[in-house]
């Protein structure tokens, strides 16, 4: 990224019916590029976002294109606003407000140990205590102790949120994103995209397990109100050139999970603030005008309130809730059986029959749905490995079988991304990789065995070493069971040769090979003059 810092015309917040997120964190964190990366993803990675998303305004089209030719510039103002339109495939559209800022206003922020009042604080203080979902960007590539002292900054402006909230009665469950950005520098030379990954998963797990560190060692909060609800993820603005693929190294990793995530969780906060406030404003015109009613409401209520257990069987259900709610379409459903376990544990509650309808309707649909997809997970992993197929007929019949096997219509767009719909996109994968290899590898084989007899049954004719040369030569780019066994084939990360040799038509080709034609014929070429 360029060093040059970007000064923009000031612009309208927008109206406050738009969702607000705010991207936070000090210079250089990766903030700028995050949003130019999301302009790139609305038109390449249109189903990880779950929604069409357009731009009303040219700024963030232009972050697009500075993104592309390398002319990125730092966000100079305290505070700028970029207005989208997101059209989710499954609901109403919501136009969006993605504050960008100015990374040493948000560092005269963290350093600060006070609360943040939206006055003293200036723009930047008043957009995030304003914020449906804030993202707290960090150098994944930065040292150590970089982001040590980040993260000490990080908690103490954490806590300080968290009290300015709660002293404004703000609804609990604020989503606050911590963003590994820069993913692509943890990459090293020679990587495979699975090691890349890795590292990622690896940084991800150190960085959650210090920060949690930081959190758990910090003073109690204790604010009935304003309570946030941090998530860790890892992004790049584009990915990195790996050792075994030529992907296109400029499309991002992670942003368009990130942002679809980011938009959903904001959507579901401004709904539940937006509830939560018309309740506080019935609640209070009524306590002015009836309070003599309200009076003797209270007396029946606490007469006639459900026993505290069945309050705390819909506080249990209603933190599982929202927890899945927060969760990723592949994660949705991972461990069928110990959510099953607990949901039913829900509903053999004795005080299940009394809680509110919402919470039993939403119980026996999770569970008919976790059943369900226990089958369709079962149903996949009885069909055979196609590692353990040894002939082409075998690995049709598997295709067959997991073409066959297909989730409930009600469930089919929700799983589209589940861990099992990416098994069986896998296997799916593998076979026509082991299929196409198959193919070369007979081809190749088939092709040397002729050409190696035709040599051997014209050896009176002239210039067998020269003909024979050209035989062994071209059986040393096929794949050999001597140098190749252990290599992964093309198209796929676990797939070897090694299985590939092990199907009846390679055997027979390669016995054939190996021990009738492979010495002569390179006794005869050893005859070639040097």
């Amino acid at each position: 990224m360029a060093e040059a810092t970007a000064t923009r015309k000031k612009k309208s917040a927008g109206s406050r019916s738009s969702l607000r997120i705010v991207l936070f964190g000090p210079p250089q964190a990766g903030k700028t590029s995050l949003l130019a990366a999301l302009a790139l993803v609305a038109d390449t990675q249109s189903q990880a976002l779950a929604g069409r998303f357009h731009a009303l305004d040219d700024d963030l089209l232009e972050l697009k294109h500075r993104l592309a030719n390398g002319t990125l510039l730092e966000t100079s103002d305290e505070i700028v606003p970029y207005h989208v339109v997101f059209q989710p495939h499954s609901s109403m559209r919501a136009g969006v407000v993605l504050f960008d800022c100015d990374g040493r206003a948000a560092n005269e922020l963290l350093r600060q140990k006070r609360q943040l009042d939206g006055r003293d604080n200036g723009a930047l203080g008043k957009a995030i205590l304003g914020a449906d979902a804030v993202i707290l960007a960090v150098d994944a590539s930065a040292g150590p102790h970089q982001i040590e002292s980040e993260f000490r900054e990080f908690d103490q402006f954490l806590k300080c949120f968290e009290h300015s909230r709660g002293k404004q009665i703000a609804v609990g469950g604020l989503p606050v994103f911590l963003v590994l950005t820069k993913c692509d520098l943890l990459a090293r030379p020679g990587d495979s995209r699975a090691a890349w990954l890795d590292r990622i998963e690896e940084c991800k797990s150190r960085v959650g397990k210090r920060f949690n560190e930081f959190l758990q060692h910090s003073s109690a909060r204790g604010v009935p109100f304003g309570s946030i609800r941090l998530q860790l993820w890892a992004t790049a603005i584009k990915r990195p050139a790996l050792a075994e693929q030529a992907s296109d190294t400029r499309e991002p990793y992670g942003v368009a999970e990130l942002f679809q995530q980011c938009f959903a969780s904001a959507e579901r906060f401004r709904r539940r603030a937006r509830i939560a406030g018309r309740r506080l404003l019935v609640t209070a015109a009524g306590s002015f005008l009836f309070i003599a009613a309200l009076a003797g409401l209270a007396v029946a209520l606490l007469l006639s309130r459900p026993a505290p257990t069945t309050t705390k069987l819909e506080q249990d259900i209603r933190r599982f809730k929202l927890h899945e709610e927060e969760l990723s379409p592949r994660a949705r459903n991972q461990r069928p059986l110990d959510k099953l376990s607990q949901l039913r544990a829900f509903a053999e509650h004795k005080d299940f029959p009394n809680i509110h309808d919402e919470y039993r309707d939403y119980i026996r649909d999770r569970i008919k749905e976790l059943e369900a997809y226990r089958i369709f997970a079962d149903k996949l992993n009885q069909v055979p490995d196609p590692a353990e197929a040894r002939t082409e007929r075998e690995l049709d019949a598997i295709r067959q079988k997991l073409d066959a096997i297909t989730p409930p219509s009600e469930y089919a767009e929700l799983w589209s991304q589940s861990q099992a719909m990416e098994f069986k996109q896998t296997m799916l994968k593998e076979i026509e990789a082991m299929k196409s290899e198959l193919a070369r590898i007979i081809l190749g084989y088939d092709k040397l065995v002729r050409d190696g007899r035709k040599v051997l049954d014209e050896s009176k004719k002239p210039m067998l070493p020269a003909r024979a040369k050209k035989v062994v030569d071209y059986a040393k780019t096929l794949p050999s069971f001597e140098t190749d066994y252990n290599k992964t084939i093309q198209g796929s990360q676990r797939i070897r040769y090694g299985v590939l040799f092990e199907f009846d038509d390679v055997r027979r080709l390669l016995k054939e090979w190996q021990t009738e034609l492979k010495e002569p014929l390179e006794l005869a070429a050893s005859l070639l003059p040097s």
